[in-house]
């Protein structure tokens, strides 16, 4: 799967739109969907990050430099923390159930980036700064591998619902 295409539908334009339908518009469809738009919203930012590219770009998608390490290094501890608690409809680990692998590939590659990163830019010869595109793509295409296969409904049953939990928003289709 063109991974991506499929990181587009976890966008910030994408919580805009919903937070636009649910706050302007006042569709019911979209009551409640404030956990919906905080989860795009960390995930988007995340993307960000984990492609860096150019040592002159702004936001979550500069490259770690020494300056930005600290606060960069307790907001990937911050999503990493998120991403161990969500938990799927029944209650259960996103951690723990049968598809873990893209959940626990996060969190490997926040913690494996974020060393990499320290020690990239904190050694006796440091670099100037440390541009993350191609560290680890693999969790992003297991992640989104399941749509391909038909799986979306069991990956993520989706998209947040009030309570914190994914609820049904996507069937699974035959």
């Amino acid at each position: 799967m063109n991974v991506k295409l499929a990181v587009q539908a976890l966008s910030s334009s994408v919580a805009d739109a919903i937070d636009f339908l649910r706050d302007d518009l006042h569709l019911p469809q979209f009551s409640g969907s404030e956990k919906t738009t905080e989860f795009i919203c960390i995930v988007d930012k995340l993307f960000d990050f984990m492609n860096s590219r150019s040592p002159h770009a702004k936001g979550y998608k500069q490259p770690m430099r020494l300056t930005n390490l600290t606060g960069r290094k307790k907001w990937l501890m911050e999503t990493k923390e998120y991403l161990g608690e969500l938990k799927d409809a029944t209650g259960q680990p996103l951690t723990k159930c049968r598809r873990k692998t893209a959940w626990v590939g996060f969190m490997v590659t926040i913690e494996s980036v974020t060393e990499i990163c320290h020690n990239l830019l904190t050694n006796s010869q440091p670099a100037h700064y440390v541009c993350t595109f191609k560290m680890s793509q693999d969790h992003l295409e297991s992640f989104f591998s399941g749509f391909e296969e038909g799986e979306a409904g069991i990956i993520i049953q989706t998209v947040f619902n009030s309570n914190g939990h994914f609820g049904p928003y996507f069937k699974k289709t035959a």
